[in-house]
């Protein structure tokens, strides 16, 4: 074998070997609204129920001073603004380790490796994030905002991480 093989190689074993098990681009949710197979403000509801099949439950709600359509399968759950026709998706919340689609499984998980299941404690050792937000028997860790004041969040429930979300800072 080579020397440039060899090294070739042993390159390859160590960027495999730094990103997270099981990690794919596809498996990924971050604070630019991609989750998964679902990009916030790109897919619609439909395009949803494409790929989940009809959802569990379907409910209009008032979030701040607008009106949503929420929808939820079994991991996860979307919303998107009644008023908008095509019904874009802008917040998702991930429910479980595994999102199930019709024709895949996605192991979703943040660029450092968080997955919901996790402890508080792994949370604040991959992210250097001051105090949660304690509020109604939770804590919610910003992860992320972006430029366009979208947020990513962790919410976390007696130590264990139960929910990745992205959504919008507010509804108004």
């Amino acid at each position: 074998m080579s020397r440039k093989m060899v090294v070739g190689l042993v390159a390859a074993v160590i960027v495999v070997g730094a990103a997270p098990a099981g990690a794919h681009r596809s498996d990924l949710i971050n604070g630019e609204g991609r989750v998964g197979p679902i990009q916030t403000n790109e897919t619609t509801t439909s395009d949803m129920k494409a790929m989940f099949g009809e959802p569990n439950q379907k409910k209009i709600v008032r979030i701040g001073c607008s009106m949503v359509v929420s929808l939820r399968w079994d991991d996860v759950q979307v919303r998107a603004y009644q008023a908008d026709k095509q019904r874009k998706i802008v917040d998702v919340k991930v429910l479980s380790r595994t999102v199930n689609a019709i024709d895949a499984d996605y192991k979703i998980h943040t660029s450092r490796g968080l997955r919901v299941g996790d402890s508080e404690a792994r949370l604040r050792e991959l992210y250097s994030v001051a105090e949660g937000e304690p509020h109604n028997g939770h804590t919610h860790y910003l992860l992320q905002e972006d430029r366009y004041w979208n947020r990513f969040v962790a919410k976390v429930i007696d130590s264990k991480v139960v929910q990745l979300e992205t959504a919008p800072y507010e509804y108004c």
